[in-house]
């Protein structure tokens, strides 16, 4: 794919275009009555013909995922089943719900491979400690006021998004991305470096895809990514 349609669907896919768990849900109702919120990966999102039958199938395209083949439609099942044998689409699946489930490692080794000494191909030493790299953080939103984030009283935060439908705030209600923004690139100069990150002079970018709850959308996260990929050059996103 390339960064002007960083979610272009590739030029051809290999096996079911509908995901296994739409089928068991196909498979549960015959008659495809019922509604889902799908994402759906098509070959070429403006093709007339495609454009027929999801306008047939009373479906309603709710988002484009930035320049791509990406569309987020609410359809019967019957259209996803007509969809699928239609030749238009390379695959389409559920827009399911996400929500954090991630763990602190007690163990990283990164004390270990921070300092770079001479030798081993080195001419100099020197420290990895994140300068000049951004890291994004696709998360529930950070708490920018934290201390963990101000290195001599400037703040490390670089950009702020929110990708959550209906909601504009980018900080942290529930307090995953804090949590997992501190860990990536906690200040150095707090409690004597008590809470330092792994890239302390990294810049952060913080891209809220999760509610208050923890909880969002695929489609959230999908157009989240495609922001990060169209952005990774202005903010060095490694």
């Amino acid at each position: 794919t390339s960064e002007n349609t960083p979610l272009a669907a590739a030029a051809s896919f290999r096996g079911d275009s509908v995901s296994p768990d739409l089928r068991e849900m196909l498979a549960k109702d015959p008659s495809g009555t019922e509604r889902v919120d799908v994402i759906l990966q098509a070959k070429d999102a403006d093709n007339a013909a495609l454009r027929a039958i999801m306008s047939n199938g009373e479906a309603r395209i709710s988002d484009r995922i930035g320049k791509g083949e990406t569309l987020v439609v609410n359809m019967p099942l019957s259209t996803v089943q007509t969809l699928s044998t239609s030749g238009l689409i390379n695959y389409v699946s559920p827009d399911r719900e996400i929500e954090a489930l991630g763990h602190l490692e007690d163990t990283s080794g990164i004390g270990q491979n921070r300092n770079q000494s001479i030798g081993f191909g080195r001419s100099r030493a020197y420290t990895i400690d994140g300068s000049g790299v951004g890291v994004a953080i696709l998360d529930s939103g950070v708490y920018s006021g934290h201390k963990a984030f101000k290195e001599l009283d400037l703040s490390q935060i670089a950009f702020q998004k929110s990708f959550v439908p209906g909601d504009t705030s980018t900080d942290d209600a529930f307090g995953h991305g804090t949590h997992v923004a501190s860990i990536a690139a906690g200040s150095m100069s707090r409690n004597s470096g008590a809470y330092r990150g792994i890239a302390p002079n990294a810049k952060l970018i913080n891209l809220r895809v999760l509610n208050s709850q923890g909880r969002g959308t695929t489609s959230s996260l999908l157009a989240a990514m495609d922001w990060l990929i169209a952005n990774k050059t202005t903010y060095n996103i490694r």
